[in-house]
């Protein structure tokens, strides 16, 4: 892995991917239901305007609108069956929440996020369904890096303070 595609990976984890596994605190306090989504069908060098600056596969922000419109600003947009049955519970589970407030239908239950499932998400794939837990891997890193004592989103050390009894 190239250090331009750990940069993608780690961008990632702080800036979207964060908020998804954070917002436990919410769920007490929220007016409407929260109904998370993760979109997996990968293209290679699928943004045109990220191509240059990094190669990486995956889904990105803004992945969906071809599948919702047909047509993609980015690259061309050919569909093969996978993208179909893919485009096809984007559509219905959109279409449904925009109809309805939920977008859980006979095909494609879809529970919303509680306390006691914070991390349950619809997981779009050409064969798409509800999961529970979210980037358990990205999740395992983050954890393993707390027992360091360097910061690495900040870039230094972590300061510790020496406690009464250690002295």
């Amino acid at each position: 892995m190239t250090k331009r595609c750990c940069t993608v990976k780690i961008s990632s984890d702080e800036d979207d991917n964060g908020s998804a596994c954070s917002d436990g605190d919410l769920f007490d306090s929220r007016e409407a239901e929260i109904h998370d989504f993760e979109e997996e069908q990968h293209r290679q060098r699928n943004i045109y305007s990220l191509r240059f600056w990094a190669d990486f596969e995956g889904a990105t922000h803004l992945h969906e609108y071809p599948y919702m419109f047909g047509v993609s600003p980015f690259y061309d947009f050919v569909v093969n069956e996978d993208e179909l049955k893919l485009q096809r519970a984007i559509l219905e589970t959109f279409t449904h929440f925009a109809k309805y407030g939920t977008p859980s239908t006979e095909e494609y239950p879809w529970e919303p996020v509680t306390a006691e499932h914070p991390l349950r998400h619809m997981r779009f794939r050409p064969e798409s369904k509800v999961q529970e837990g979210f980037l358990e891997e990205n999740i395992a890193f983050w954890e393993l890096m707390n027992e360091y004592d360097y910061d690495i989103i900040r870039g230094v050390r972590r300061s510790h303070q020496t406690g009464k009894d250690e002295l």
